[in-house]
């Protein structure tokens, strides 16, 4: 499954992955129905060059740290006011 389409289940912000009850869980935990934007590319397997290019699409200059790469997808997608939509057109704009 693409990350959009994990996205497009269920959105969440502040964690990778939560259950139904709000709970954080691991992102490939079967009780899992709400992904982040980086939560969704770890379950769906998204390759570093993803990553990179998905950092820069949202304007960040990309890194090839790891750290530097999941903070700036986060921090985009814990961003006050944005919404699961934008997620899901940003991730979709780059096929993934």
């Amino acid at each position: 499954m693409k990350a959009s389409e994990y996205v497009k289940q269920g959105w969440c912000q502040g964690v990778d992955a939560k259950d139904s009850t709000g709970e954080k869980v691991e992102v490939d935990d079967p009780r899992a129905v709400r992904w982040c934007v980086a939560g969704a590319m770890q379950a769906a397997r998204c390759t570093v060059e993803d990553e990179l290019a998905l950092a820069a699409f949202i304007g960040f200059t990309p890194s090839v740290r790891s750290a530097d790469r999941y903070w700036s997808l986060t921090v985009w997608n814990d961003r006050w006011g944005r919404t699961q939509q934008e997620v899901v057109d940003a991730l979709e704009a780059n096929g993934l």
